[in-house]
C-alpha cells in the first residue's frame, strides 16, 4: 500500500498540470499617464532655509550639486507648499522666511499654496495656541 502511496504522491508532485505556457512576448514598457499642466506635482519644503542654514545640500542623481528648488523643478514638480505660523521663536516659517522661499520658487516658476497656521508651532486637537495677527511687510 506504501507502494501505490509513493507512486501516487509522485505523479501528483511532477505533474505539470495547471502551468500555463511561458510567456513568448516581453509586457509592454510601462507609459505614464498625461497629466494636465494645471495638475500640482509638489511637496512642502517649509524647512528648506532652516535645513541650508544647518549645512544640508541636495544632489541630483549623477551626484552633483544642486539648488532645491532647481532640482525640484527637473524632476517634473511645479508647485510648492509653504508653511506660515505668526511669531515662531526660532524664526522659521515666519512671514520673512516665508516670503524667501516664495520668491526663490516664483524665479523657478513653480506654483505656491501658502498654509496658514493658526499657532506657531505644531497644532493638533489638544494643542492650538491661535495667535490674532500676522504682519506681512
Amino acid at each position: 500500500m506504501w507502494a501505490y502511496c509513493s507512486v501516487f504522491l509522485l505523479i501528483i508532485s511532477c505533474s505539470n498540470k495547471g502551468v500555463g505556457p511561458a510567456p513568448t512576448n516581453p509586457p509592454p514598457a510601462y507609459k505614464p499617464p498625461v497629466v494636465s499642466s494645471a495638475f500640482a506635482k509638489g511637496a512642502d519644503i517649509s524647512w528648506v532655509t532652516q535645513m541650508e542654514s544647518s549645512g544640508y545640500k541636495f544632489y541630483d542623481k549623477k551626484g552633483k550639486q544642486q539648488d532645491l528648488f532647481a532640482l525640484m523643478k527637473s524632476l517634473g514638480f511645479n508647485s510648492i507648499r509653504l508653511r506660515a505660523w505668526v511669531n515662531p521663536t526660532d524664526g522659521w516659517c515666519n512671514t520673512n522666511d516665508l516670503i524667501s522661499k516664495a520668491l526663490r520658487a516664483k524665479a523657478a516658476g513653480m506654483k505656491i499654496m501658502i498654509d496658514f497656521h493658526y499657532s506657531d508651532s505644531w497644532a493638533d486637537p489638544g494643542k492650538q495656541n491661535k495667535q490674532h495677527y500676522m504682519i506681512i511687510q
